[in-house]
Formats: C-alpha cells, sequence, structure tokens
C-alpha cells in the first residue's frame, strides 16, 4: 500500500509545480495580463502564447513523457517485486522516487529520512542554505536557468524560470540514474554476484558520469563558460549524489527548484533584496521545520482501550 501511495503522491507533487501552479501563476493570478511599462509608456503584455508557453513546450513535452515513463517503471517495479520469475526478466526496471533502502552510503539509515514530508523540508533548509550563499555571497550560480524573454510580470516570469525546467530536467535524470542502478543491480543478479564493494564502486562511478552527462546538457542548452560549467557539473554531482546515497529523488528537485527560484530572483529584483527576503524566509522554514520534528519525535503513542 505504501509503494503504492508513493507513486499517487509523487505524480501529485510534479502535477502540481509543473502545471496547476504555473497556470494560477499565469490566469488566476494575472501573471500573464498585467500592464507595465517599457520606457516609461505604458503597454500590455500580450502574446504569451507565442513567448512563453511555446517557448517552455519543450520541458513540458519532455517533463510530461519523462513522469509518464517513471510512474510506468514504479508500478511494474512494485508488481514484479514479489516475483522472482518476473524479476529474472525484468529485474532491471527501477524508479528511485523515494525508497531510502535503495540508497548506498549510509545516510540512507538515518531515520528522519524515511519519512519523505520531514526530508523534503529538510532539502530545502540545506539546499536553500547552499543557493542563498553561493548566489547572494559568492555570486556563483550552480546551474543556470532557461532564459526565455517572457511577456509576463517578474514574478510570473520567476516562476516560469523555475518550472517546468527544475521538475523536466530532474525526472529525466532520475530515470536515467533509476535504469542505470537498476541494470547493475539486475546483472550483478543474474552473473550470481553478490552485491558488495562492486556495487558501490559503479554506483559512485555513477555519480560522476551524471555529474559529467549534466554538465554536457546544459553546455548543449544553455551555452556555459568553462567556470559556469564546473559550477553545473558540482550541482550534478551533488543531484545524482543524493539520488544515489539516500534513495530519493525528493533532494534533487527541491535542491533545483530552490537555485533556479533564487538565481532569477536575483536578475528580476537585485541582490540586496533576495539576500534579505531569502535569509528572513529561510529563518521561518528553519524554525517550522525544527519544531515540526520536535514535536514529531515527542509525540505520544495513543492506545485504545482494547491494548489494556
Amino acid at each position: 500500500m505504501a509503494e503504492w501511495a508513493e507513486v499517487a503522491g509523487f505524480a501529485i507533487w510534479i502535477f502540481l509545480f509543473m502545471f496547476i501552479l504555473p497556470y494560477f501563476v499565469l490566469f488566476v493570478a494575472g501573471g500573464a495580463s498585467a500592464t507595465v511599462t517599457t520606457a516609461g509608456v505604458p503597454i500590455e503584455r500580450v502574446g504569451i502564447f507565442s513567448e512563453s508557453l511555446i517557448k517552455t513546450s519543450f520541458y513540458y513535452a519532455i517533463g510530461a513523457g519523462a513522469l509518464l515513463l517513471y510512474l510506468i517503471l514504479k508500478v511494474i517495479e512494485n508488481i514484479i517485486r514479489t516475483d522472482k520469475k518476473a524479476y529474472v526478466r525484468y529485474g532491471w526496471v527501477n524508479a528511485i522516487i523515494h525508497d531510502p533502502s535503495k540508497g548506498i552510503g549510509g545516510i540512507n539509515k538515518i531515520r528522519i529520512f524515511n519519512n519523505p514530508l520531514k526530508l523534503f523540508l529538510i532539502s530545502i533548509l540545506f539546499f536553500g542554505f547552499l543557493s542563498l550563499v553561493s548566489t547572494t555571497a559568492t555570486n556563483t550560480v550552480l546551474s543556470d536557468v532557461p532564459q526565455i524573454t517572457m511577456e509576463v510580470v517578474p514574478s510570473a516570469e520567476i516562476w516560469l524560470s523555475m518550472e517546468p525546467a527544475a521538475s523536466s530536467e530532474t525526472i529525466v535524470f532520475g530515470v536515467l540514474i533509476s535504469l542505470a542502478l537498476g541494470f547493475l543491480s539486475w546483472g550483478l543478479y543474474r552473473l550470481k554476484i553478490e552485491k558488495g564493494l562492486l556495487y558501490w564502486g559503479l554506483s559512485l562511478l555513477f555519480i560522476i558520469l551524471f555529474g559529467l552527462l549534466w554538465m554536457g546538457y546544459h553546455s548543449i542548452v544553455y551555452g556555459n563558460d568553462e567556470a559556469a560549467l564546473t559550477s553545473t557539473f558540482v550541482f550534478g554531482l551533488i543531484g545524482s549524489a543524493s539520488v544515489i546515497l539516500i534513495g530519493s529523488i525528493i533532494p534533487w528537485i527541491v535542491f533545483h527548484q530552490i537555485n533556479n527560484l533564487v538565481v532569477k530572483s536575483v536578475v528580476v529584483y537585485g541582490m540586496d533584496a533576495v539576500r534579505t527576503v531569502g535569509f528572513i524566509t529561510y529563518g521561518l522554514i528553519f524554525i517550522f521545520t525544527i519544531s515540526y520534528i520536535i514535536l514529531s519525535f515527542n509525540k505520544k503513542p495513543t492506545f485504545s482501550s482494547g491494548d489494556y
């Protein structure tokens, strides 16, 4: 039952961020229809379909396709998990959404990471701090954002720079990492080789390879210079490591979303504004997260009369 809840929860989360919230920002909150000024002359922002949505259709297409494939792989994995004969033939099918048992780093055994909500909040704290410090303190962009000229208000432009690019790109790499680890585990099983240092070593090699693949993809799509490519490689390295070591794609999606949000906000509103608002928001989330975790640990089990 938990496996199907994982599939449903993941699908709802991604669908919300990729489709529902962008639609809300553009058409309900007025992001696509507000009047702005150019050189002091009021103009109506038009052409939203020709400029914004069509230019981001690439991300929507690969995101929707990758999400569908991700869910299909997860459903198949859940079906064959208890069927040994099916596993012999299709054991390479693998989809890492949130399954810490698949992690290899030891940190996947930390109890707090087993709860997807707690992992989500901790990811916001860790990667939020990293993104804010790297962008506003050292002026280092870990991963570039889509450079699309958008005929929308600034707040909508920030959102459309975060999504659908963040989720779609991360999901594609999540599928690739899942299949790579699936084929590795299945291959060792077919060869009757026990999982051990070989699996660990090759998994760690995958972290480097996917970091390089992430850097190469961004070089083709965004055209970064050498310094930017180094930062992009580090971003891909951290993201793929979080998936492989923890056994969850949640941290990488959060990292990507926050990175895009902070980077584009700096472009639109300036460094000082983002630094001030960003760290105040971070402080509030920090207080909420720590309070939630402490309360969850102190929560006493409930008993009914039947327990006595």
